[in-house]
């Protein structure tokens, strides 16, 4: 088959362990054909910086087609990338293309229009969605979340998404955003769950990794490590977390941090990093590399708001300590991690995970167990074949 993914809402880097990158990866691991169509704007640098890179067409290491469309001249950056999302030729890129599926990520772009029009002239493509924003991580404000999303962006959809074969919800928030913003009804409107997931190694690669990491991180067998990674900020309740570790005052853990840090906290989490020898910033790290550490650490520390790094450090069979969010309620379903809102649950959790290893062995094989039943993208990527 040959299968085209939009990322239209979002930016769009090669190799990076975003939802859309990993769908088109196994997509193309299962011998189909694959492209990505999405606009010019990506992350410039390794700290997260954004800006816009040329318009083309290149083929990328896994053998993706990514075909970028420039922004319309007239229309500002931010307007273009982060509100309208308006691409007219996409009908014309699509007939070229000649797709058999496509995979629209992200509802919220002027692109429906467009893509109504070549749906209608092409009724045997399949086209399926999904929605990514939620309460959390659009504006709070009056006008971005009843005006911008509950009028303009559901009444698009509402007028020109009937093409859609299902429209997926990443998280139960997600879910009910569209149910209580955007005013769509789960069954009318085709809804269903397809959560972020993740990917996973050979058990013989992943020793190899695990033990390698382990040696360049210093780690004794009996060393319990936990990771915080993402973008470091107060969402993510980078500080907290930190926080909770120290004064947890585990004689066997030792925390490793991950990320690009926010100038707001920047001050204060050098300050923490630096009173305690348990506690390491490594820096912006590559997916490649944040895998490995992955691999290498035992217990997921991330309180604070949803990153793909839940999913991939579950599939990577770690523990976690998350918040009770809806969305890591099904993803602890198993027994395989431990809640904590507040500071105090925090401290208690991490404590317990360094001192019990057989706590900590149950819960990371729970972890395994449920990672296959629910998030590897190579079981995920049937929802839509």
């Amino acid at each position: 088959m040959k299968i085209v993914h939009l990322v239209l809402g979002d930016r769009f880097n090669d190799g990076w362990l975003y939802q859309h990158n990993l769908l088109a990866l196994q997509n193309r691991l299962d011998g189909h054909e694959v492209s990505i169509i999405t606009g010019c704007n990506s992350y410039t640098t390794n700290a997260g910086k954004e800006g816009e890179c040329p318009a083309g067409r290149y083929v990328d290491s896994n053998g993706i087609t990514v075909i970028r469309m420039a922004r319309p001249k007239l229309v500002p950056p931010f307007l273009h990338y982060y509100k309208i999302r308006y691409y007219s030729v996409l009908p014309n890129i699509l007939e070229g293309e000649n797709p058999d599926i496509v995979f629209l990520h992200g509802i919220q772009t002027f692109s429906l229009i467009p893509l109504s029009k070549y749906a209608k002239k092409h009724p045997n493509v399949r086209f399926y969605a999904d929605n990514h924003a939620d309460d959390f991580n659009v504006s709070k404000s009056f006008v971005g979340r009843r005006i911008l999303h509950g009028v303009v962006y559901a009444r698009l959809y509402k007028l020109f998404g009937g093409f859609i074969s299902k429209l997926f919800y990443v998280t139960p928030e997600r879910r009910d955003f569209l149910v209580s913003v955007y005013g769509l009804d789960e069954k009318k409107n085709k809804m269903e769950f397809l959560p972020l997931g993740g990917i996973s190694y050979s058990d013989e690669k992943y020793a190899e990794i695990r033990k390698s990491e382990r040696e360049k991180l210093g780690l004794q067998d009996s060393d319990v490590a936990f990771v915080h990674s993402g973008k470091l900020e107060p969402r993510k309740r980078t500080l907290d977390d930190i926080k909770a570790f120290i004064d947890a005052d585990a004689p066997n853990a030792k925390l490793f941090l991950a990320g690009s840090i926010t100038d707001s906290i920047r001050g204060e989490f050098e300050k923490l990093v630096a009173s305690s020898d348990k506690v390491e910033y490594l820096g912006w790290k590559t997916p490649d590399e944040l895998n490995n550490l992955l691999c290498g650490c035992d217990v997921l520390l991330q309180t604070g708001s949803q990153s793909v790094i839940f999913e991939q450090g579950i599939c990577f069979g770690m523990a976690a300590i998350l918040d009770r969010a809806d969305n890591n309620k099904f993803l602890l379903s198993d027994g395989n991690g431990i809640f904590a809102d507040n500071h105090d649950e925090t401290v208690s959790a991490i404590r317990k995970l360094s001192s019990s290893p057989a706590t900590l062995a149950d819960m990371k094989q729970k972890s395994k167990v449920f990672s296959k039943r629910e998030l590897l993208y190579s079981s995920l990527v049937k929802k839509f074949y």
